[in-house]
């Protein structure tokens, strides 16, 4: 009897203990609190507002700093480019073009805790009001000190690839 007794009372500590660890594993497993999707789509909204502006504008340097520290242009037809002065220096061989307006239209927004995903549509509009091309974007944001940035930024024209024609075979005839 004295030994069950003995066991018992190690026994209950035992649990207690287990139960606690439990209880506070179960308390870090609890979900994060992240912004309201609304409220991140309405802050990517308002960033790319200020990017078409500054695109506007002529103002490389706004858009270079609506990217993070870390971000990457993945281009086409490019290598990638890593890092605000690289953006800039992009962005500002851009604007020397003779395109007046760019246009971005958000298609799909999905938010993913402190990251979300962009895909939409680009339309570049020249000094004379014509359309100069148009495409589509993904862009990759990312929650930071400074709010929500664009980290990755990929993008293509809808126009056609223009390639050489393919090569005649060598005559094979003597």
């Amino acid at each position: 009897m004295m030994l069950e007794r003995s066991r018992s009372r190690r026994g209950l500590p035992l649990a207690f203990v287990i139960a606690a660890f439990a209880a506070l594993g179960l308390a870090g497993c609890a979900p994060q609190t992240h912004e309201d999707a609304a409220d991140v789509r309405a802050a990517v909204d308002t960033s790319n507002r200020q990017f078409m502006d500054a695109f506007a504008r002529g103002d490389a340097g706004r858009m270079a700093s609506l990217y993070a520290d870390d971000a990457q242009l993945l281009p086409p037809g490019n290598l990638p480019v890593q890092g605000r002065s690289a953006i800039e220096a992009l962005w500002r061989g851009v604007l020397a073009l003779p395109v007046k307006e760019m246009h971005l239209t958000t298609v799909e927004f999905t938010v993913h805790g402190d990251d979300a995903s962009e895909i939409g549509r680009y339309a570049l509009v020249g000094n004379d009001g014509r359309e100069l091309d148009a495409g589509k974007y993904i862009v990759l944001w990312k929650k930071g000190a400074g709010g929500w940035k664009l980290h990755r930024d990929m993008w293509n024209s809808n126009a056609p690839v223009v390639t050489a024609p393919p090569s005649a075979p060598p005559d094979s005839t003597p």
